[in-house]
């Protein structure tokens, strides 16, 4: 799947808020984090690759305000992060996407927790999708 293309053919309000929540999750998924280490996330997404293609100043933003959120109150985060997903998962295409870059984001610093196939999981339930597919 060519991400970037995909990211920019389905790009809307929603589709950014969804994917802020989404990757905002990943960063935070052990919620006892600091700042400095939601910082190497973002390092992570900056680096070589597809998702650095994608991160506009607006997306950079939206993610900022999430992860600040969650690591503020984490479950009101969580709540938030649902509602945003919420609309976009009737959307097959958009939902696709947001999985693949979900995916990305956790193998983006190439060490793979459990606490994110967790997350994944999660995100997975919240979109009404399978965890097993992916």
């Amino acid at each position: 799947m060519d991400v970037v293309g995909e990211f920019q053919r389905l790009k809307d309000d929603d589709m950014i808020d969804a994917l802020s929540s989404v990757w905002a999750l990943v960063a935070c998924v052990d919620h006892d984090l600091v700042p400095k280490e939601v910082s190497k996330f973002f390092v992570a997404l900056n680096g070589p690759g597809a998702l650095k293609e994608i991160i506009s100043p607006e997306l950079d933003h939206s993610i900022r305000d999430m992860t600040d959120l969650m690591l503020k109150d984490y479950e009101k985060g969580l709540q938030y992060a649902i509602e945003h997903m919420d609309k976009v998962r009737d959307d097959k295409e958009k939902v696709n996407l947001l999985l693949a870059l979900a995916q990305k984001a956790i193998v983006a610093d190439e060490d793979v927790k459990e606490s994110e196939e967790a997350i994944m999981k999660k995100i997975c339930e919240v979109l009404k999708v399978n965890p097993e597919e992916y």
